[in-house]
């Protein structure tokens, strides 16, 4: 529902959009579910933004704020719950700054589950274009994770 209820886990990299008369910012909300976003003076909706389908807003319309002094600060929580969908929901963003040939490549690999239970067994597996597999010598790459607990990872081919 849209209680907070004890030992509920916060929402990661849930959107947020403050929306003025003039201007739209943009925020996220980090590992503990806060998010900050700086605006100028004036009046403004805030709203999050589900993942995904299976999630909704409890405040479907947004929060109606506003600020008259600069430097001020508020504070508006979202509650969100699910939509009695219970299924994983994968995505994985492979992305690099450049190709060229004859070098090594780093590819940045991003992955998560924004669906409203746990993946159990997901893999994903990154193969070069024109490659059958990683299994052979030639399409040889080495994964690096930035962090034990990271949703992100380092490809080098």
């Amino acid at each position: 529902g849209c209680d907070l209820d004890n030992g509920e886990q916060p929402f990661l990299s849930f959107l947020v959009r403050a929306k003025g008369a003039n201007q739209t910012y943009f925020g996220a909300t980090d590992q503990n579910g806060n998010y900050l976003i700086r605006v100028d003076t004036g009046a403004y909706v805030v709203e999050a933004i589900p993942a995904n389908a299976y999630w909704e807003s409890c405040f479907p319309d947004g929060v109606p704020i506003n600020l008259t002094s600069f430097y001020d600060t508020t504070l508006v929580n979202f509650p969100v719950k699910d939509m009695n969908i219970a299924c994983p929901y994968l995505e994985v963003d492979i992305s690099t700054p450049f190709l060229a040939p004859c070098t090594d490549i780093n590819y940045t690999v991003e992955y998560e589950n924004t669906g409203t239970v746990p993946a159990s067994g997901a893999a994903a597996t990154a193969v070069p274009p024109g490659a059958e597999s990683l299994n052979s010598p030639e399409n040889a790459c080495s994964i690096n994770s930035k962090s034990g607990n990271s949703n992100s990872a380092v490809i080098t081919h």
